[in-house]
Order: structure tokens, then sequence, then C-alpha cells
């Protein structure tokens, strides 16, 4: 997970599995809403309507504004995951495919993409 501005990368979270819509909103709420004070911009997952996330949005009086349906392109962080897959052409991470020990592998993949990614 990865929230941005216009200028720079807010915070990001990197989850193991997939990850779901209580995850996605204990992101939100703890890593990016005591960053910023402005409008939201999200595509179209399923976990950014999770309905919980719908309530607690209003209720600290932000807005959330989502892309249009299936136009990545409109989304600038889609630019951001594309630069990271060129540094690590195995993301997402496919683990089973790695010689090396699970979770070494994951490890390894993790360091890589935190050495890639700066937060100011």
């Amino acid at each position: 997970m990865m929230a941005m501005t216009k200028r720079k990368i807010l915070d990001y979270k990197i989850v193991s599995n997939s990850s779901n819509a209580e995850t996605f909103m204990n992101f939100i709420k703890g890593q990016i809403v005591p960053k910023t004070k402005k409008t939201l911009f999200m595509d179209n997952a399923r976990i950014h309507h999770y309905k919980k996330f719908k309530s607690y949005v209003n209720s600290i009086k932000r807005k959330v504004i989502y892309n249009v349906l299936y136009m990545p392109i409109y989304n600038p962080i889609e630019y951001v995951f594309n630069s990271l897959k060129m540094y690590d052409p195995a993301l997402p991470v496919r683990f089973e495919a790695s010689p090396m020990p699970r979770e070494a592998s994951r490890r390894s993949r993790r360091d890589n993409i935190h050495s890639i990614i700066s937060i100011n």
C-alpha cells in the first residue's frame, strides 16, 4: 500500500499477503490522515469502498474522489508502481519462483523496495 502527494510519497506499507479492507483502513487512519489534510484520491478497488472506511472519512470531514473506472493512466500512483517494477521486475512479488528460501526472498525484495522509496 502506498499514498502520495503531487510531490512525494507520504508513506507505504508492504503487506506480505493480499490486503483487506481493515488493513487498508488502519493504514489510512494511522499513517496517512495524520500527515495530510487534503482530499483523498483513490482508484476503484473494492477496499476503497469499504463502508467503515467511508464512515470514517465522513467523520473526519474529508472528501474522497474516485478515479474513472478502468483508467489507471489517470492515477498518478500507477507511475510510481511502474517505476518500482523497473527496479524489481518480480513485482508483484511471486515468492514461489524464487531460488531463495521464501522468507529470505521476502526480506531481500522488501529491502530492495525500501531502498528505492525515500520518504521525505
